[in-house]
């Protein structure tokens, strides 16, 4: 069971005869509907629109203070925290790497910088793997595709 929510906060101030009041313009509510609206497609379920409302000093007048918008896959779904995942684990390690300033070293077998010119073809200068090479003269000779499975055409 899954329940996710979302806030509308205030955007706006209104000037009242009560003083000045926070309140969440029409535009943000309706987009926080929309959003929900996209939710809902999606994914089905159930929506909860909450509103928070406070007086504005005219006679049965009020306006809206907050909003708390709720998507559920289901109506009786009990509130679950939602896993955090950190989808760029290996920048934020590289970022905490701290090599001291030391210079670039390249690897072994790794072009330095200035060993590259414009228009140098990385390609020419890569080691040939012998079974792609053997395939693919084999694949022109016999002008048929290969029986390996490692490289059989998908769809084929």
């Amino acid at each position: 069971m899954a329940r996710r929510s979302v806030g509308v906060r205030p955007d706006r101030v209104m000037q009242t005869p009560l003083g000045d009041i926070n309140v969440v313009s029409q535009d943000a509510l309706v987009k926080a509907l929309v959003d929900a609206a996209v939710v809902l497609d999606m994914s089905g379920g159930v929506l909860m629109v909450q509103l928070g409302r406070v007086p504005t000093g005219i006679e049965n007048e009020m306006v809206t203070s907050g909003a708390l918008v709720t998507w559920m896959d289901r109506g009786d779904a009990r509130p679950q925290p939602e896993a955090t995942v950190d989808i760029f684990p290996a920048l934020d390690a590289a970022e905490e790497e701290d090599d001291g300033g030391a210079p670039y070293e390249p690897d072994e077998g790794e072009l330095e910088p200035d060993e590259l010119a414009d228009g140098d073809d990385l390609l020419s200068r890569a080691e040939p793997d012998d079974d792609v090479v053997r395939h693919a003269e084999e694949a022109v000779v016999q002008d048929e595709p290969s029986d390996d499975p490692e490289f059989a055409v998908q769809g084929a």
